[in-house]
């Protein structure tokens, strides 16, 4: 019985440093994921800049355009 008990106790101590080891490694992809995901909104924000310019530019010649269509 005695034997039963240390054999379940080393499976049991081989389980846990398994399941450490994959904390440690879905904890490296969870890092990995939020620092690509903070680059993905860096470029989201200048993407986001760049059409808020192209559609001032766009409002700006449109009115342009109404105006000169008026005449």
């Amino acid at each position: 019985d005695a034997e039963a008990l240390e054999k379940r106790a080393q499976e049991t101590a081989l389980n846990l440093v398994k399941a450490e080891q994959q904390l440690r490694l879905l904890q490296a992809d969870a890092e990995d994921l939020e620092q690509h995901k903070i680059k993905q909104e860096e470029i989201l924000k200048e993407i986001n800049k760049v059409v808020a310019a192209k559609d001032a530019d766009f409002q700006c010649l449109n009115e342009k355009k109404e105006k000169l269509t008026e005449e």
